[in-house]
């Protein structure tokens, strides 16, 4: 729903009417999921990527962590992208994944995104750290080197299969009562 999202950022000071960063040197943090979210997800995207270079050149930062609906994207599970875009592909001849392969603007910018971001004392991620995730000992640049790697070769060692699982920080949501 881009015009939520605009009215979220707008009404928050993050931007302006015509959608430019005026947040200064704030941070501003996306726990993920922006895509399989209705017919305007590209223009959400596109919106945080012109975002994020605005906030960097103004001392501020967007932080895009990728969720599980992201990876789910980018390695081929299409199954709740929305039929619009599934359209788009068909009639360009080519895949919803080729939409968002490393090679496009888009797929290149959200592959360079973490899973993990620590800022001062606060853990951003999308679903939840689990015990067994902490019993690993995996650290964050681990985590996010894993999952990065994972996105440029589509191959998983045990690390990456545990990241990726009901465990791992996309799809744990043991915290939540």
């Amino acid at each position: 729903n881009f015009q939520a999202f605009y009215d979220l950022l707008l009404n928050n000071g993050i931007i302006d009417n015509k959608c430019n960063w005026i947040f200064g040197n704030g941070q501003l943090v996306i726990v993920g999921d922006m895509v399989d979210r209705g017919e305007y997800v590209n223009e959400c995207l596109y919106l945080l990527y012109k975002l994020d270079f605005q906030a960097f050149n103004k001392g501020g930062r967007v932080h895009y962590l990728l969720g599980n609906h992201d990876i789910m994207l980018l390695s081929g599970d299409h199954r709740y992208v929305h039929q619009k875009y599934k359209y788009i592909s068909a009639s360009f001849n080519t895949s919803v994944l080729d939409l968002y392969s490393d090679k496009t603007l888009l797929g290149h910018w959200m592959r360079s995104k973490n899973t993990l971001l620590k800022l001062n004392d606060l853990l951003f991620v999308h679903a939840g750290i689990s015990p067994e995730l902490i019993k690993n000992n995996y650290t964050i640049p681990e985590i996010n080197t894993s999952v990065s790697n994972y996105l440029k070769s589509n191959q998983a060692d045990d690390r990456t299969s545990f990241i990726l699982k009901s465990k791992g920080p996309f799809w744990y949501r043991g915290l939540v009562s």
